[in-house]
């Protein structure tokens, strides 16, 4: 076999011009290593991003739900800031109430406000929820060891001996398995 020694070329594209010479034939077991290696990253790939969508949903839903009280609240201002009873004024013509109205056209405006950004808010979490779907079916098709151990891990939240018991294996073995996992 030839060798190259150009010290100009960097060692992936030396590996790659090795392979390319005449009578060399590459192991089958490496390039099935590298292709298991592929599957698990992009199976890695799939747990990942569906925490980061689990996280994006929470957070959506907290601005939903923030946004609703807010509404409720100028809601009230809105009721409260017109005429009131007999009984509710004083002889100085004052509200005896501790509550503060705004101007209508305040109120107004932050109504609209809120009701723009709830319908913006509502469209991102259902769009969230539709690829949270999508992932769903196809992280449910996936198998393998370290995928499962991944997802007990990462997504249950499930210790080590936990997910060892629960899978069968011994505790140093998916011990090697999770240090695989985190050095990619």
């Amino acid at each position: 076999m030839q060798q190259i020694n150009n010290p100009h070329v960097d060692k992936e594209k030396e590996q790659r011009a090795i392979w390319m010479l005449p009578g060399y034939k590459p192991c089958i077991w490496a390039a099935r290593r590298l292709k298991r290696e592929v599957i698990i990253l992009s199976e890695l790939h799939y747990i990942e991003n569906y925490k980061d969508i689990l996280t994006q949903i929470k957070i959506h839903q907290l601005i939903i739900e923030n946004a609703k009280i807010e509404q409720k609240y100028y809601l009230k201002q809105f009721h409260s800031s017109g005429p009131g009873d007999i009984s509710s004024i004083t002889i100085d013509g004052m509200p005896k109430s501790n509550f503060v109205s705004l101007p209508f056209d305040k109120i107004i405006e932050n109504l609209n406000r809120l009701d723009n950004m709830l319908f913006i808010e509502e469209g991102i979490l259902n769009q969230l929820h539709r690829t949270k779907e999508e992932l769903d079916m196809r992280i449910s098709s996936l198998e393998g060891i370290h995928f499962k151990v991944a997802w007990m891990k990462i997504i249950e939240n499930k210790s080590l001996q936990q997910i060892a018991d629960e899978l069968g294996y011994s505790l140093d073995w998916i011990k090697r398995i999770s240090a695989e996992i985190s050095n990619r």
